[in-house]
């Protein structure tokens, strides 16, 4: 019976010893990951908001091409 109290207590004593530092890797961790997929994603949401502005620019530029066509042949 008392080896198994002090297992339980050796097993608290690791707990102290190594719970705040894997718990602080874990909290720093998870913090970068979370900025960065922030950063990221600003990143490719601008990419993708210049792409379709790029784009409607064209369809615009068609479009009074086509308008000036039209207006002329008439």
């Amino acid at each position: 019976d008392k080896q198994h109290d002090f297992v339980g207590v050796e097993e608290i004593g690791v707990f102290k010893a190594y719970g705040k530092p894997v718990a602080t890797i874990f909290l720093w961790s998870a913090l970068t990951y979370m900025t960065l997929q922030a950063v990221w994603s600003k990143l490719y949401f601008d990419e993708v908001r210049l792409e379709t502005e790029a784009k409607l620019d064209d369809l615009k530029e068609e479009l009074d091409k086509l308008d000036e066509h039209s207006s002329t042949r008439v």
